[in-house]
């Protein structure tokens, strides 16, 4: 079986929960993954919706809007995550559920009304 990289099971961990395409860009001088969350007809990418780069300090975190956070509370579990806190409302706002990947770093679930 072949060892994975941090960065490799987390890109995969991402990758496989919300069907992103994650490739690595250095031509800024360090290390930054581009984010495709979006498809065109043919399945190729259309069009980069985000980055993600190595976390500065232990309490950062992202903030993650999805269709359903059960929905995708249940796909963090099976895909290695975490569930620190359970589906919580923001009253007349939404609702959040605070997750960790598969290498410990924190994210929010958010589902808005």
């Amino acid at each position: 079986m072949k060892y994975l990289s941090m960065i490799e099971r987390v890109t995969k961990f991402y990758s496989t929960l919300f069907g992103w395409q994650i490739e690595k860009n250095t031509s800024a001088g360090f290390d930054y993954y581009l984010i495709n969350t979006k498809n065109d007809v043919d399945g190729r990418a259309s069009s980069y919706s985000g980055g993600m780069i190595k976390k500065r300090a232990p309490a950062d975190h992202t903030v993650i809007y999805v269709p359903s956070v059960e929905e995708y509370a249940k796909k963090v579990d099976e895909n290695g995550g975490k569930i620190l806190v359970q589906k919580t409302e923001v009253k007349d706002m939404g609702y959040f559920i605070y997750c960790k990947d598969s290498e410990q770093n924190r994210f929010v679930l958010w589902e808005g009304i």
